[in-house]
């Protein structure tokens, strides 16, 4: 099979949006998320440990199904929650 000029443009077409959603991610909504985080007294690495995996389950696996990244994210949430519960305190 012999990709031509049309699959690389269609190929970029489909790039561009994506790259768009992931750089708004990344530079927008996990740096706000930081900054509150750093705020409320979480540690530095933690919050950029939470922040990595936030960026991960938000920009991976939109090619399978429009819902499949939200399975993570309550698996994370609710073991943030947990721990939170049990032991009375965040982000350890």
């Amino acid at each position: 099979m012999e990709l031509g000029i049309k699959d690389f443009l269609w190929d970029f077409a489909i790039a561009i949006p994506l790259f768009i959603y992931v750089m708004l991610i990344v530079s927008i909504v996990t740096k706000r998320l930081y900054d509150y985080m750093v705020g409320r007294g979480v540690k530095r690495n933690v919050a950029v440990y939470y922040n990595r995996k936030i960026i991960h389950v938000s920009t991976g696996g939109r090619g399978q199904s429009a819902w499949l990244w939200l399975v993570p994210q309550v698996q994370i949430l609710s073991q943030t929650l947990f721990a939170s519960a049990t032991w009375g305190t965040r982000y350890h």
